[in-house]
């Protein structure tokens, strides 16, 4: 069976969050809010760059997360620096069983139509 087709873990309804502003002159508290109002029960927040791979938060995000949680952020350009990077690190947690919701653009791979796009790739 590949991973493709085995039915998604048992979703254990903890929510985590992930947000991240690239200047100082930006407010994480737009993110923080959405992402509490989307019942992320811990958020990690980095304060760097998009384009910059050093993201501690992320890093101690993708460490926190266990099979059947799910990672959410307010946007994809909170989370990837490029559509590749968004794809790679989107299946890494598929294959790890770790659902991913982004709240502005409406993605939720735990929902039947979110895992029906995943096995069309």
């Amino acid at each position: 069976m590949t991973d493709a087709l085995q039915p998604p873990a048992d979703r254990s309804e903890i929510r985590i969050g992930y947000a991240r502003v690239s200047t100082a002159g930006q407010n994480l508290e737009r993110q923080l809010d959405a992402l509490k109002a989307a019942g992320c029960r811990s958020v990690f927040a980095d304060k760097k760059c998009g384009k910059s791979a050093e993201r501690p938060e992320l890093a101690a995000c993708h460490a926190f997360l266990n099979e059947g949680d799910t990672l959410v952020v307010p946007s994809l350009d909170r989370y990837g620096r490029s559509l590749a990077d968004l794809i790679t690190t989107v299946g890494e947690l598929r294959k790890r069983e770790i659902g991913f919701t982004s709240l502005h653009e409406n993605l939720d791979t735990t929902t039947p139509g979110g895992e029906a796009e995943d096995e069309r790739s």
